[in-house]
């Protein structure tokens, strides 16, 4: 048993056959090779550390000599990371017209990854119970990103934190903290509360560009949210 075989990577076997009674023996036999090969297209995960699911989706010409960029999307309330990844949560009519993330990783070459989050729910305020969820989010999200980068190759200068609706709450929450990793963070019509916020902002923070915005038919988090966030 060779265990765990490293992807990416040409493997050689070769099996002679042996005859001590016999004195031309040992008889060389062939070498046979293969090349492994990571996975891609769409995939059900869970990471290993936190136990956490998510959906994650690699272009299906991936190139591990070359680095992608990798996106990490949190879908809105009572919605998980399937209907994140297909834009078919009961909310998804606010992203009707848009591709789905699939279409979007195959046409500009990034990966694609899609938590199921505890703390992506609304209202526009967070108790301490609700806070609590978004640090196990945050810490979920730290350990799907590094079980990431151990099987692909990710450019780690364009790793960007996104949301829909209620996992506007974690892209906040998780994005501002961790302004090192993240090159820019992006909530779409997503929800908000100041106590999410670290105080004091970590170095780098203000550096990092926040990108929000939602709709005006938004009744739950409308512009007047978006202007406060």
């Amino acid at each position: 048993d060779p265990g765990t075989l490293a992807a990416e990577t040409d493997f050689y076997w070769r099996i002679d056959e042996v005859n001590t009674s016999n004195p031309s023996s040992p008889w060389t036999g062939r070498i046979w090779s293969f090349t492994t090969k990571v996975a891609t297209g769409r995939q059900t995960l869970t990471e290993s550390t936190t136990s956490r699911r998510y959906i994650l989706y690699v272009p299906t010409d991936y190139n591990a000599n070359h680095p992608y960029p990798l996106v990490i999307s949190s879908h809105g309330t009572s919605q998980n990371g399937d209907t994140e990844m297909d834009s078919t949560g009961p909310n998804s009519g606010f992203d009707n017209g848009t591709p789905t993330w699939p279409t979007l990783a195959e046409d500009n070459d990034v990966i694609v990854a899609c938590p199921d989050m505890t703390g992506a729910y609304g209202p526009c305020s967070i108790d301490a119970t609700h806070l609590s969820q978004l640090a196990a989010d945050d810490t979920a999200v730290m350990a799907i990103i590094s079980e990431i980068q151990g099987s692909y190759n990710i450019d780690s200068s364009a790793i960007l934190m996104t949301g829909f609706s209620g996992g506007g709450n974690v892209v906040h929450y998780v994005g501002l903290r961790h302004a090192d990793v993240f090159r820019a963070s992006c909530a779409r019509h997503g929800n908000f509360a100041t106590n999410e916020v670290p105080s004091p902002l970590p170095a780098g923070t203000t550096d990092m560009p926040v990108h929000i915005f939602t709709g005006s038919s938004d009744s739950t988090c409308g512009p007047a949210d978006a202007i406060t966030c």
